[in-house]
């Protein structure tokens, strides 16, 4: 019983630390948004589990039927609503940009599901993008990733794998008035 007790203690330690981590990770990028906000930059390579459907509908009534999304549900903190970047969007070619739910690796022990039926977006190095998210406007999406699709060409990079979005939140203290954030994530190498 104590060894059983043990393991639960260390997992929720573990997911507590994976949800500290991700916050002061999201804090500190909202803190510098003022200087991040709508200009691409190349940092390390990260890679997520991301699970991808047609409409926001599509996606909440699949949540009832599934196992694995209920528990990414559960798990929000450390998944994030997405628009998922398909690489034939990324090479030029039409595509959707549908939309899902984003979980990246680094928590994945924590979240406690079968990702075998989610596909994994990774790549050696990524372009990142800030932006603030105009909810119910796609455009605001699509100006992004011709930004960030200009810094890739620029760079003399290419996409990898398909890209994806991560939102936040923040509630600004002097008026109270909330802010989304979005970070646009295009894995990419040389």
């Amino acid at each position: 019983m104590m060894d059983q007790k043990r393991a639960q203690l260390r997992d929720q330690l573990m997911t507590t630390r994976s949800i500290y981590d991700r916050m002061t990770a999201g804090t500190d990028l909202l803190r510098d948004s003022h200087r991040l906000n709508m200009v691409p930059r190349l940092t390390q390579g990260c890679a997520a589990y991301l699970v991808d459907f047609p409409t926001v509908a599509d996606l909440f009534s699949a949540v009832s039927k599934s196992q694995p999304l209920k528990a990414l549900i559960d798990a929000f903190p450390l998944t994030s609503f997405c628009t998922v970047l398909p690489l034939k969007r990324l090479e030029g070619f039409e595509a959707p940009l549908p939309v899902g739910i984003c979980a990246p690796v680094e928590y994945a022990n924590a979240i406690h599901t079968d990702f075998s039926a989610m596909h994994m977006s990774a790549g050696p190095r990524c372009v990142r993008c800030l932006f603030k998210l105009v909810m119910g406007k796609n455009q605001s999406v699509e100006t992004v990733l011709d930004l960030c699709m200009a810094f890739i060409r620029e760079q003399g990079l290419h996409p990898v794998c398909d890209g994806y979005t991560r939102q936040y939140v923040w509630y600004k203290d002097e008026t109270g008035h909330r802010c989304h954030y979005a970070e646009m994530i295009i894995p990419v190498s040389d």
